[in-house]
C-alpha cells in the first residue's frame, strides 16, 4: 500500500469515528429531550387539575411544538403531519402522547371522541413510518377503538 493510500485510509477511519461519535451524541440528545418531555407530562399529571381550568398540558404544546394547543385540537391529521414533515418521527410520537393525555382530561365527550379518532389516526401513521414496534401504542389504539366502539 502506498503512503498516499494509507493516509486516505487513515482519514476515512478518522471521519468514520467522528461520524459515529456525532450519531451517538445526537441519539443521546434525542433521548434526553424525550425523557424530559415525559417527566414534564408526569409532573403535570401528578400536580392535579381543576375541571373548569384550561388544560394542564396547554403550555407543553407551545414549548415543545411551537404551536398553541388550540391549533392541534382543530387541525386535521394531514395538517399535523405536514407540520411535522421535516421532523423525525419521535416528535410526532411525543405530540400524540401529549394529545392522548390531554384528551383524557376533556369533559366534553364529543370533543374527546374527535380527539380519540385523531389520536388513532396518528398512531396508525406512526406505526407505518416508525422502525420500532410498540405494544403500548397497539394497546392504546385498541383501548381508544373500544371506547369509541369502532
Amino acid at each position: 500500500m502506498k503512503v498516499k493510500d494509507r493516509m486516505s485510509a487513515s482519514k476515512l477511519v478518522s471521519l468514520s469515528t467522528h461520524l459515529n461519535e456525532s450519531i451517538m451524541l445526537s441519539r443521546d440528545l434525542i433521548a434526553s429531550v424525550v425523557k424530559t418531555f415525559f417527566e414534564e407530562l408526569d409532573d403535570v399529571r401528578d400536580a392535579g387539575w381543576k375541571a373548569d381550568a384550561e388544560s394542564p398540558y396547554a403550555g407543553l404544546y407551545l414549548s415543545y411544538f411551537k404551536q398553541k394547543r388550540e391549533w392541534f385540537l382543530q387541525a386535521k391529521v394531514s395538517e399535523i403531519t405536514t407540520f411535522f414533515a421535516d421532523d423525525p418521527i419521535y416528535k410526532l410520537e411525543m405530540l400524540t402522547e401529549l394529545l392522548y393525555r390531554d384528551a383524557r382530561c376533556l369533559t366534553d365527550a364529543e370533543l374527546q371522541a374527535v380527539m380519540y379518532r385523531k389520536i388513532i389516526e396518528l398512531y396508525d401513521l406512526i406505526d407505518v413510518r416508525s422502525q420500532e414496534f410498540s405494544i403500548e401504542r397497539m394497546n392504546r389504539v385498541a383501548e381508544l377503538r373500544q371506547y369509541l366502539a369502532v
